[in-house]
């Protein structure tokens, strides 16, 4: 896959690292609980309105995601998506496809099975090391 680098960046940063959550804790006091829908395809965008223009987005696509936002919400996953974008992540080690419900019976045909998606940067680092490589993750130093 061509984008896998950038949707690999990008899932890092939807992983929302423990030391993020620090520095909102530090700020603000308290630590926001982000979940996300991801799904696949095509979308339309263009301008809309007379008096007050605004950008739109429109498509199935953005129907397909709201829809499997409320799903994962009741299944409690952070990461929640679709059979459509699974399929297209399948080239990336870190990110881990966990089968969570089957979406069928929803009346959005493109939808199939929702996933959540569980791994993140600590496993992606993990996954590039060498096997023969034993070093220490917290110190970085080589063990004896």
């Amino acid at each position: 896959m061509r984008r896998s680098g950038q949707c690999a960046a990008r899932w890092r940063c939807a992983a929302c690292s423990p030391r993020a959550g620090m520095k909102y804790q530090a700020r603000y006091g308290v630590v926001p609980e982000l979940r996300f829908a991801l799904h696949a395809g095509t979308v339309v965008a263009g301008e809309m309105g007379h008096l007050r223009r605004e950008i739109v987005y429109l498509g199935t696509t953005l129907n397909a995601a709201a829809h499997l936002e409320r799903l994962a919400s009741g299944q409690q996953c952070r990461v929640a998506a679709s059979a459509r974008l699974v399929q297209q992540l399948r080239d990336l080690p870190e990110v881990r496809p966990r089968r969570v419900m089957r979406a069928s019976q929803t009346g959005i045909p493109d939808l199939g099975d929702v996933f959540e998606l569980v791994g993140g940067p600590e496993r992606a680092d993990q996954s590039r090391r060498p096997a023969n490589d034993r070093s220490s993750s917290r110190t970085g130093r080589r063990r004896s």
